[in-house]
């Protein structure tokens, strides 16, 4: 465990973009980099985050919208968990015209489990126009995430996504030929697990993640679009 910090609340921001077709069907994509931890209502910081790795989580979806492209039901929604070697995939961002990314791309990261949806809901106050998304999904880790993890997501373990936006940080674009582009950009979200509730974050010394020096786990390579994977050792 001295390897190992546990963490049972991992918050997050979030970038989305959601492109609504004239028959109102809809598909997402959404990038949500960690931006930080706490266990128990108190902060905590793995040794080696933010400095020797990254995390964040990718979600695609599809959807069946209301009138106005917000989503009415969720068809799928996917979600991987990635790990980011030496932090360096850069800033995260997201346009009308392009899907979230990191301005440095993400060759070489590293996954660490995959899910499947098991519900998914989304409502907006309509007082003061946030936006409120809440996203189950059963989890399969990956081998380089039950090493990375110490096991902390186990099969079926099921994992939470809590969105809030505010109405500052959502844009949608009505387009010509009928449908929506809807922009998320810089909300925030909470990742919680059941029924454990307990995340087990690799404390990273220095160089251990580098993969001409150190171990040299098993990652997923990263194309252009989330669901890309080649695994390799």
């Amino acid at each position: 465990m001295d390897h190992f910090t546990p963490v049972d609340t991992i918050g997050t921001s979030n970038f989305l973009r959601a492109v609504i077709t004239p028959d109102l069907k809809g598909t997402l994509q959404f990038l949500l980099p960690v931006t930080g931890f706490e266990d128990k209502g108190q902060p905590v910081m793995p040794p080696g985050f933010d400095h020797e790795y990254g995390l964040y989580l990718a979600i695609d979806g599809s959807i069946l919208a209301n009138p106005n492209g917000s989503a009415n039901t969720f068809t799928s929604l996917n979600i991987s968990l990635w790990a980011d070697p030496g932090n360096n995939d850069g800033t995260p961002s997201v346009s009308e015209t392009r899907d979230p990314s990191f301005s440095n791309g993400s060759t070489n990261d590293i996954l660490l489990a995959t899910g499947t949806m098991v519900s998914a809901s989304m409502s907006i106050n309509p007082d003061t126009l946030v936006r409120s998304a809440d996203f189950v999904d059963s989890m399969t880790p990956t081998l380089a995430g039950r090493v990375l993890l110490h096991d902390s997501i186990k099969p079926g373990t099921e994992l939470e996504v809590k969105t809030t936006t505010q109405p500052s940080e959502y844009t949608s674009f009505p387009q010509p030929g009928g449908g929506f582009i809807n922009v998320v950009d810089g909300g925030a979200a909470t990742v919680t697990l059941d029924p454990q509730g307990t995340v087990l974050l690799a404390n990273i010394p220095t160089d251990a993640l580098h993969f001409t020096s150190g171990p040299r786990f098993i990652y997923g390579h990263r194309g252009e679009g989330y669901g890309r994977h080649d695994q390799r050792t």
